[in-house]
């Protein structure tokens, strides 16, 4: 999955490329070049999607799927804004608008660093795994997916918590009817 992340990454770059290379108007030269340019730039976009949400599922550690999930998703959200702002700031300082879509390949140069980053996927995985498995094993934030002193996984906490949704959803009900 990192490959095929940086490859749809690098498709991308290269559609952007020749969006600014040679798309120059509205002629009949272009108008061509436009549509191939549409289907390579949806086909990467599809293929990155799906390629970027496989890899980050596949690495989060099991019990943690949730909590993470939300940081990648809340992380994207935050930095989605980025991309426009850059190209409408230089569009109103009179830049030209090619030069405004080629900064686009700077975020999606950044991204495919990131990537390679990332390394041997197998050992990403072992490491994510290896993670949850160990009941002793201390994260960088100082969690240990609930363990209790001893070191054996604490459910007791979990247990009380559902009993009291429950008994709170129940009571709901009962003064709703």
């Amino acid at each position: 999955p990192v490959q095929s992340v940086i490859a749809s990454s690098v498709l991308m770059i290269f559609n952007t490329t020749m969006f600014v290379a040679f798309v120059d108007g509205p002629n009949n030269k272009s108008k061509i070049l436009v549509y191939v340019l549409a289907l390579g730039f949806g086909c990467g976009m599809g293929w990155k999607w799906t390629s970027d949400r496989l890899l980050s599922s596949t690495l989060i550690p099991p019990g943690q799927d949730a909590e993470l999930m939300g940081v990648y998703l809340f992380a994207g959200q935050i930095i989605t804004w980025l991309p426009p702002l850059v190209f409408t700031g230089l569009n109103e300082l009179g830049v030209s608008q090619r030069i405004g879509i080629a900064t686009l390949n700077v975020f999606s140069v950044a991204g495919v660093l990131s990537y390679a980053l990332i390394g041997n996927y197998a050992d990403a995985i072992k490491e994510a795994q290896e993670g949850c498995e160990n009941p002793n094993h201390v994260h960088s934030n100082g969690s240990t997916h609930g363990n209790s002193e001893d070191g054996n996984i604490n459910m007791q906490k979990w247990d009380d918590t559902e009993k009291h949704i429950a008994t709170q959803n129940h009571e709901e009900n009962e003064s709703n009817a």
